[in-house]
């Protein structure tokens, strides 16, 4: 089964008024001020511009 969640990437100056409404119109489960060190690279071969919504998507196995 196929799982995914969505995040919100803000700037450090960036209204956290302003994120939560853009996080919850975007459906996103939370926001992170600032890109995480683990999405750098996809950051930057992306060419991402703040604010950004990331989607994080996976894969459970099947059960047996």
């Amino acid at each position: 089964m196929i799982h995914s969640q969505k995040f919100l990437i803000i700037a450090d100056d960036y209204s956290t008024v302003l994120a939560e409404k853009i996080a919850k119109e975007n459906g996103c489960v939370a926001y992170f001020t600032g890109i995480p060190m683990r999405l750098m690279h996809i950051a930057t071969s992306e060419s991402w511009v703040l604010p950004h919504v990331y989607t994080e998507t996976w894969e459970d196995p099947d059960p047996v």
